[in-house]
């Protein structure tokens, strides 16, 4: 079967790395931007403008000003009323006053805010009516300050938004930064125009004379090279001016202190020419600086007087073996073939799949929303693709797809690829509207869902490619989906016969039954409505989770023993019955006793689904709300959802001896066990543990106890009647 192969494209590049990029702008550019540094730190905000021209621009008369969602009046940020130069090819650094711990001073500071779907502008003359020089809108901005289309994605904390292009589109000509570095008017990048690469000539013998107006740039990287890295690395320039460069002097680091070299820093040794139209690698030797393979890089080229000449930035991982190169179309990509003093050799564009669609998602799923929430996507078409790269989003939260944390990244034709909460962070809204989107690596839209959550159903995809709210839930399996009937949703299965008579079933025998069996039962309340969820409680004996189409219009209690007709389900692969027909459900009798049944930690499984049971043991880890216990056996999880409103004990600590009670519950390929109540967490006393008992206060060792004592005190009494005592 074909794998379609991950596409080297621009705007996936960019998350790696970005460059100081020429523009081939004729105007100042709003170059970066920060809206916030976190919970509490929400106006840690600034934005970077910079002048990509030749020549020097003046911000007098000028003004920084934003607009919300979808304002239709400017807020001001910053105005200038008196000369303030920006000089050619560098920075001017605006930050939230507030805003102490920036990495880099700003140049000027006011008490201006930004936000989340905001846009901002740099006008020339008064708010709203001033000419827009340059702006920049993300989220779901809505406003003028929209070019083209938005950024899609709301930078999270200290993540930023940085221009990669000018072409007047804010989706194509910025990426998302996941670590922000502002630059000021002292941080200056020396940049030529845009150009072809000259074909490669070989490099003179002699040294040439260096041109007064001689400038190289950096054009290839391999941070990353196969083997031992230590002395392997080597960083690449090229001439593209008509005089040679002779980089002797030259110095190369990945940090800088006050725009300054570092003391892991190299000095290129000389002679080190580069004739025009060449290219030269400058390996790294051992003991100096070594380029990060992940985390956040950044590479800077100082000249001989130690003046910063340029810079590179990105976000890893870097691939092993891979180079990243510049284009003759001036954008970094990614390249297998590295060419060292060589043209560079880009990979052939190939393009990615658009048969990949989010087919069902699960927003307020039964139980612990953290373990049930998930989002589902769907290979309609005829090759397998692999899902590196690609990245889902909300509003809020963007997760990218990495082979680092999923096993196997491939969804073959047919096939369904399953991201829950817990891995993506990816938190769906249980009210309001919600919007998922999923993108390519290349950052294009491949599919979107806009909902509002409803409890314990899925939004899933039909045959004709609409979306529609269904009871029944089916991660990795084809959508089921449900038919209105006497104003109720009833899941469509197999034609039913005429006869609608339910003969009654023992629970015993349910497990027996195929899915979408309606059946009658009766069992009795193990553990009732509203401490794992108001529409679920689970019954005793052979055990089994009844889920209900609404909440119910009387109270169920513990010991209370019901009947019930429903439909055989599974959701999450644990067995359960949906009672959809409320009227069916009545109570036949209180007050019973419930059983408990006693198992060791390694029985804890699909024997045990369903039914309350009780463990001891050793507590063997923590994790959260979770716990993990083993008497020798194997090790059971119990974990304890907030639902309940159960507490862990704080001396639950590990390798203290517990008794556990609760319901045994499947959640996908794992088991668990659920405590109840806050008596269902017990913790065994040293003299428990080891077999000594302390004296009896009630029960029949109580009364045998007291009896001998009496006894031994009558014996003394009618002893010292009988003989007592003679007077001296």
């Amino acid at each position: 079967m074909r794998k379609i192969r991950i596409l080297l494209w621009p705007a996936a590049v960019a998350a790696f790395f970005v460059p100081s990029i020429v523009y081939g702008a004729d105007h100042l550019v709003i170059s970066q931007i920060q809206i916030t540094g976190g919970p509490g730190k929400t106006t840690e905000d600034f934005v970077e403008i910079k002048n990509p021209t030749e020549t020097d621009i003046d911000l007098n008369g000028k003004r920084l000003v934003k607009r919300t969602k979808t304002g239709t009046t400017d807020t001001l940020i910053k105005s200038w009323t008196s000369a303030t130069i920006i000089k050619a090819h560098s920075y001017y650094l605006w930050a939230n006053s507030s805003y102490a711990g920036i990495a880099m001073p700003p140049d000027v500071a006011t008490t201006g805010t930004l936000a989340e779907d905001n846009g901002i502008a740099l006008r020339e003359g008064q708010n709203d009516v001033g000419v827009i020089i340059d702006s920049v809108a993300w989220g779901e901005a809505a406003n003028i300050f929209v070019e083209s289309a938005p950024f899609a994605t709301n930078p999270a904390a200290n993540q930023s938004l940085e221009r990669i292009a000018d072409t007047d589109n804010n989706f194509m000509d910025f990426t998302l930064q996941s670590i922000s570095h502002p630059r000021n008017s002292f941080y200056v990048d020396t940049e030529m125009p845009a150009q072809p690469s000259p074909a490669v000539t070989k490099t003179p013998s002699s040294t040439p004379e260096v041109g007064s107006e001689a400038t190289v740039e950096l054009s290839e990287i391999m941070a990353n090279p196969r083997g031992s890295d230590q002395g392997n690395e080597w960083i690449e320039f090229y001439n593209p001016g008509h005089s040679a460069v002779d980089l002797s002097g030259w110095i190369l680091d990945d940090d800088m202190i006050q725009n300054s070299p570092s003391k892991n820093s190299f000095v290129i040794p000389g002679p080190a020419p580069v004739a025009p139209g060449n290219y030269l690698a400058i390996k790294i030797p051992k003991g100096r600086f070594s380029l990060n393979n992940s985390g956040s890089e950044s590479v800077y080229v100082f000249d001989s007087a130690k003046v910063l000449n340029q810079s590179l930035h990105y976000q890893g991982p870097a691939k092993d073996g891979y180079a990243y190169a510049l284009s003759e179309s001036r954008l970094w990509q990614w390249t297998e073939t590295s060419t060292p003093d060589k043209k560079n050799i880009i990979a052939a564009e190939i393009i990615y799949a658009k048969t990949i669609a989010i087919s069902e998602i699960v927003p307020n799923p039964d139980g612990d929303d953290e373990e049930g929430e998930f989002i589902e996507l769907y290979n309609f078409g005829a090759d397998a693709v692999d899902l590196t790269d690609w990245s889902l989003s909300d509003k809020t939260r963007k997760y990218i797809i990495s082979d680092d944390e999923v096993l196997d990244t491939e969804i073959p034709s047919g096939g369904y690829f399953l991201v829950y909460r817990d891995t993506s962070g990816i938190s769906l809204n249980n009210t309001g509207e919600e919007k998922i989107s999923l993108f390519d690596p290349t950052g294009t839209l491949v599919d979107s869902v806009t909902f509002t959550a409803k409890d314990n159903e899925s939004f899933a995809r039909t045959s004709d490619d609409k979306y529609e709210w269904t009871p029944v839930i089916t991660p990795g399996a084809t959508n089921s989906f449900a038919e209105m009937q006497n104003g109720k949703k009833t899941v469509l299965s197999e034609p039913k016969t005429e006869n609608t008579a339910v003969e009654s079933i023992q629970l015993d025998e349910v497990r027996q039954l195929p899915l979408e069996t309606l059946i009658k039962s009766s069992g009795i309340v193990s553990a009732p409505p509203g401490i794992f969820d108001p529409g679920v409680f689970y019954l005793q004996g052979s055990g089994i989770r009844i889920t209900l189409e609404s909440e119910l219009p009387m109270q169920l209690r513990l010991g209370d023993e019901v009947e019930f007709e429903g439909y055989l389900r599974q959701a999450y692969r644990e067995l359960q019955i949906r009672v959809e027909n409320l009227s069916s459900l009545k109570v036949i009798d209180t007050d019973n006793q419930v059983s408990v049944h006693s198992i060791k930690t390694a029985e804890v499984g699909e024997d045990f689904e369903g039914y309350l049971v009780q463990i001891s043991g050793s507590i063997t880890d923590n994790q959260g709300n979770a716990f993990f216990v083993d008497d020798g056996s194997g090790t059971a999880r119990v974990l304890i959802l907030e639902t309940s409103g159960v507490e862990k004990p704080e001396l639950f600590k590990k390798g203290e001896r517990v008794t556990v009670t609760g319901i045994v519950s499947q959640y996908n390929d794992n088991y668990r066990v659920l405590p109840r109540f806050q008596s269902d967490l017990h913790l065994e006393s040293k003299e428990e543990i080891a077999g000594i008992q302390s004296l009896p206060r009630t029960g029949s060792e109580f009364w045998l106890i007291l009896a001998t004592v009496a006894g031994i005190c009558y014996i003394y009494w009618v002893n010292f009647q009988l003989n007592p005592r003679k007077e001296i």
